[in-house]
């Protein structure tokens, strides 16, 4: 098998009460990859959080977001992870609220239970925190995203700008998903899994395996 390689241009920053803090210069999935592959190689963290991040990830977003990518990655790789989102940057008060509550949230019964391949996705109001009225587990929304992507221009070397829009809330969510909860004033848990095979499929693949044209 041939190797394959890459690089990620990595800064040091600075050491923080004993902590090392790196910056890397990728997305969030490429930051857990490189921690669990470099630095932290030997010495695997406990949990790995991911966020908080200023806006949602709620409803068809997930797929998406870099916020559930790195948590994605971090089960992938065996260890338990959370992603979380929801939060005004600006507003300090918020900030320190939900990071309380994060860390409160990573030491209960809850976060300890967690077995890769699972994680789970948390999804905040975005607003002041007094007006965070509750915590519910629920399921994902669908189908909730309008999307588009339109071309814009050309230039002479045959390269195109095209705009990608999405509408938020663009049809009504039903009760008790995660756009729901939310809207609702409240914070919503989605138990997430990195194993994406499908049983049933795979199933009915080996019941009919006549149906597969022969090579």
């Amino acid at each position: 098998m041939a190797a394959r390689t890459g690089r990620f241009d990595v800064e040091l920053r600075e050491n923080i009460d004993g902590v090392t803090v790196w910056a890397v210069d990728g997305f969030p999935a490429d930051c857990v990859f490189f921690a669990l592959n470099g630095p932290l190689r030997d010495s695997p963290p406990d949990l790995v959080i991911s966020g908080v991040n200023t806006g949602e990830n709620l409803s068809d977003a997930w797929i998406l977001s870099g916020t559930v990518g790195a948590a994605r990655v971090a089960s992938y790789y065996g260890i338990p992870a959370i992603a979380v989102s929801g939060v005004d940057d600006d507003d300090d008060e918020a900030v320190e609220a939900v990071a309380a509550w994060v860390v409160k949230f990573a030491r209960s019964e809850v976060v300890r239970r967690l077995e890769p391949p699972q994680y789970l996705t948390v999804s905040l109001p975005v607003g002041p925190a007094s007006r965070i009225t509750g915590v519910e587990v629920t399921e994902r929304a669908r189908g909730l995203r309008a999307m588009t992507a339109l071309p814009l221009q050309q230039d002479d070397s045959g390269i195109q700008v095209w705009s990608f829009d999405v509408v938020r809330d663009a049809f009504p969510a039903p009760p008790n998903t995660d756009a729901a909860v939310v809207a609702d004033g409240k914070i919503a848990i989605v138990a997430m899994r990195v194993d994406e095979s499908d049983t049933d499929m795979h199933a009915w693949l080996l019941r009919n395996k006549d149906l597969i044209p022969a090579w």
